[in-house]
């Protein structure tokens, strides 16, 4: 069912951007080009909005039908049925009627037969081919269908002001991949129709039009670059659930794809559309042919290019955000800053590091900036830049395991902690102590000596690590591993009082002066009052 569920949101999504593009290229590109030439193309420009808006029709029809089976597909996934017995009323009714993902269907299913209907009035010829109304109330049907999308997507699941920040981000990220990647296949399908016929009068469209969309595309994709990096922030939140989770690893995928198809974008915008421009504004028709041919097939690698991006957000439709899951960290190391404390090699190192990232960023830029011994310049850069994020990366590196930056599944509470008190003092005390200091009575015969549980180091290692260790052993020690003889809940509390145990032995040190750093965290307990209800003690302090 996966499969086909991604397969129907890839065509869906696809259909509606290809919609919106199609309308807005039209509105802001091909209909202002033409006017330029008005006088030489009354002939053309009829056939040319004509295959414009079979692609509107074919991609309408395409949207509508997506959106049922999608439908259909949506109570099989939520009941578990097969998508055969999913054709219920009474399982349709309850889905339309009872959740937001209902709501938001029916939405948009009657944007699309609103929008129908106006392209069936155009079909008939009821309305004014030169009216401007139609036309933008097209587009911004099209782009209320678009953007509603995000209402029943992951953005949907905040709450609060974050709720309308999220869904307007979302919602102006999918309308600039409308109007950018669905204005693609338009801009091609206007470049063969130019390269078909290279007159004065249908350059002069192409230079027109090329222009346009050049502009438009920049905006486009400096708003899919800030509303991304702000859904990437919102729904990953930090490089451990990046790299290690699959949400995370689609969103790798997807830029991967999209450096590229940026690259392809600034290609044609900032190479190709000048050297066309220069060859038009001269009516040099033996090379404009070439130069058009060139032009297209960079907009078709973008369209391809394109299309992958869509089937990665497709995939990611159903895949759970990265903030909501478990990470599984991938490498054998992370960086630690606070190693920096550690010792005087370490901080030089990390300087050291440092200062030649900064040269080769240095280099990096003059060879950008000149033409002489550009590649010489650029090589020793790059290599210099590298090389001091090796130093710095390998002075502030310590050893990581698949849990490092895993959550507790336990919450610190006073229950957990005295529960963890009592496995610790079954199975750990004989060796670190009762207090943790390393002195318990089997800890003299044991090499190397044990380490102080209670130290300000132990609050430097996350309790990913603590969990790794607890369970796995901790390779060198006479520690051994306790995920035989410890259930998952059980080694959490053992953590949890271990993390009890530390502060309580830091609080020593507290001192009548106020401290902007919280580092000391009483766990939490739950309390009855005398009116029955029942409260805890995190949620008080609120």
């Amino acid at each position: 069912m996966s499969g086909l569920e991604v397969s129907v949101r890839c065509i869906h999504l696809a259909s509606v951007l290809l919609l919106v593009g199609t309308f807005s290229f039209e509105l802001l590109i091909s209909r202002p080009a033409f006017k330029t030439a008005a006088a030489q193309t009354s002939l053309a420009l009829p056939s040319f909005y004509k295959r414009q808006f079979r692609i509107a029709c074919l991609s309408l029809l395409l949207a509508i039908g997506t959106n049922i089976l999608g439908l259909f597909i949506k109570i099989a996934s939520a009941t578990g049925l097969s998508l055969s017995q999913s054709f219920d009323a009474g399982a349709v009714m309850n889905l339309l009627t009872g959740t937001r993902f209902g709501v938001v269907w029916l939405f948009r299913m009657v944007l699309s037969c609103l929008l129908a209907a106006m392209m069936s009035a155009e079909f008939f010829g009821w309305l004014k081919n030169d009216s401007v109304r139609p036309r933008v109330g097209k587009l911004i049907l099209s782009a209320i269908l678009l953007m509603a999308m995000a209402a029943a997507g992951h953005a949907s699941a905040a709450e609060g002001i974050t709720l309308f920040i999220q869904l307007a981000m979302d919602a102006l990220h999918l309308l600039a991949a409308g109007v950018w990647l669905g204005g693609l296949l338009p801009l091609a399908m206007l470049l063969s129709w130019a390269g078909s016929t290279p007159q004065p009068s249908t350059l002069l469209i192409a230079k027109e039009a090329t222009a346009r969309f050049s502009c438009v595309g920049f905006v486009s994709v400096v708003t899919l670059l800030i509303t991304g990096l702000f859904n990437a922030w919102y729904l990953v939140g930090e490089i451990p659930r990046l790299l290690g989770t699959d949400y995370g690893y689609l969103l790798l995928v997807k830029l991967a794809i999209l450096i590229p198809l940026m690259g392809l974008a600034s290609r044609n915008r900032w190479r190709l559309k000048p050297r066309f421009s220069a060859l038009a504004s001269h009516n040099d028709f033996e090379k404009i042919p070439p130069m058009l041919a060139q032009l297209r097939r960079g907009v078709m690698a973008e369209v391809g290019l394109g299309a992958a991006i869509l089937l990665i957000v497709g995939i990611m439709g159903i895949t759970p955000p990265a903030r909501h899951v478990q990470p599984d960290w991938p490498l054998s190391f992370r960086l630690a800053w606070n190693n920096l404390a550690a010792s005087a090699d370490v901080r030089f190192l990390a300087n050291a590091g440092g200062a030649l990232s900064i040269v080769g960023i240095v280099l990096l830029a003059c060879g950008f900036l000149t033409r002489r011994y550009r590649r010489w310049i650029t090589a020793a850069g790059g290599i210099i830049f590298v090389t001091g994020l090796w130093v710095a990366a390998n002075a502030l590196s310590i050893d990581a395991y698949p849990t490092t930056y895993a959550r507790p599944s336990v919450a610190y509470n006073a229950i957990s902690v005295a529960n963890g008190m009592l496995l610790y003092g079954e199975s750990c005390a004989v060796c670190h102590g009762i207090a943790g200091y390393g002195d318990g009575p089997a800890a003299a015969d044991l090499k190397p000596k044990l380490a102080d549980l209670t130290a300000r180091h132990a609050a430097s290692h996350t309790a990913g690590d603590l969990y790794w260790w607890l369970s796995h052993r901790i390779k060198t020690t006479a520690m051994p591993g306790f995920k035989e003889s410890f259930n998952e809940h059980e080694r959490w509390d053992l953590i949890n009082f271990l993390r009890a145990l530390s502060n309580a032995e830091r609080a020593r040190s507290l001192a009548p002066v106020s401290d902007t750093d919280v580092w000391l965290v009483a766990p939490d307990f739950a309390y009855g009052t005398n009116r029955g209800e029942t409260k805890n003690a995190k949620g008080s302090s609120r």
